[in-house]
């Protein structure tokens, strides 16, 4: 995560990981970075996780875009 971005400021806390607000090195675009505290393997294991297949679908203004 550090060569790609640069970290801002911690946004907030919850039970499986925390937001970090950073910046972009390549575009300077301003990201919302969610750390969890488990450690995942593989992609292919994160995106078995409730969150990540709903944000995979949702598509709203107010949603921030999963990449």
């Amino acid at each position: 995560m550090e060569d790609r971005f640069v970290i801002i400021k911690d946004i907030d806390e919850g039970a499986f990981g925390k937001v970090i607000m950073a910046k972009n090195k390549d575009d300077g675009s301003i990201v919302a970075i969610k750390k969890m505290f488990k450690k995942y393997a593989t992609w292919d294991e994160c995106v078995t996780l409730r969150e990540v297949k709903s944000l995979m679908k949702l598509k709203h203004q107010n949603i921030i875009k999963l990449h």
